[in-house]
């Protein structure tokens, strides 16, 4: 070993108090927890922290579909999961089993919430519960209720694009209250490449494009599957809106 130069008190040591002065906050009550936040409590001797983690039941109204021909349920798991939640599919389970079900904090219904002989999701949370509202001004989604039974019960329209809408417009923010998330949805303010047309009198959900010059619409309303796989995010008209003409500036919502 070799002495180079003289070591001034001090040096190439952090103060106490520099990585966190005492009494200072690292994340707060409503924030999300990442995965650097997890390194970073345990860098600060912090072994446990109290969280909320809602447990979201979903159930598939119609039984006719097998496992296998299921895509919707596994789906909807993991935008729960990716919302802070945690999802317990019961694709066995009755309507009336799930709905009355205390073990969790809210129902996510499937399907059977139309006007078809097979859509008893609706009639069923009349019957155990309570429906305070059926039909909604969203498109797609307008056949989406809401109630509450044993805890607060959302059902969902059976098609993906229905599904998606009604899941981010209103199932994230039910998803947000019961795990008391106050951070905004993340969004990216864009130049519109084309005008969107929009229906008044309805809140309408908008699949977007970003491209080099903005962002483009692809669909309105109802949604293709082949315009999802092509969005990178989306944006909610307000229903007493006609659209916005191109080159106005409007806020896209990342797909999770």
């Amino acid at each position: 070993a070799e002495a180079l130069a003289n070591a001034a008190p001090g040096e190439g040591i952090l103060p106490a108090g520099a990585d966190a002065a005492a009494g200072s906050v690292l994340r707060r009550s409503g924030e999300r927890l990442r995965r650097v936040d997890l390194a970073l409590l345990r860098a600060a001797g912090i072994e446990t922290v109290n969280i909320r983690e809602p447990r979201i039941r979903l159930v598939r109204a119609n039984k006719a579909i097998g496992d296998g021909e299921d895509f919707l349920t596994p789906f909807l798991s993991k935008l729960i999961e990716a919302g802070g939640g945690v999802a317990e599919m019961a694709p066995a389970r009755s309507l009336e089993q799930s709905f009355t079900d205390e073990s969790v904090d809210a129902v996510f219904a499937i399907g059977g919430s139309g006007a078809g002989r097979n859509d008893q999701s609706v009639l069923t949370l009349a019957r155990v519960g309570r429906v305070e509202c059926h039909g909604v001004a969203l498109l797609p989604g307008e056949t989406a209720a809401l109630g509450i039974a044993a805890k607060p019960v959302l059902v969902l329209p059976g098609r993906f694009d229905a599904t998606l809408a009604v899941f981010l417009t209103i199932g994230r923010r039910l998803l947000a209250r019961l795990a008391g998330a106050v951070e905004e949805e993340p969004k990216i303010s864009l130049q519109l490449t084309r005008k969107i047309a929009s229906q008044p009198g309805f809140a309408e959900f908008v699949a977007l494009r970003r491209e080099k010059e903005g962002i483009a619409p692809l669909s309105a309303g109802p949604s293709t599957l082949s315009a999802l796989a092509r969005a990178d995010g989306w944006l909610l008209v307000p229903p007493a809106s006609e659209g916005y003409p191109a080159g106005a500036i409007v806020e896209m919502r990342l797909f999770p």
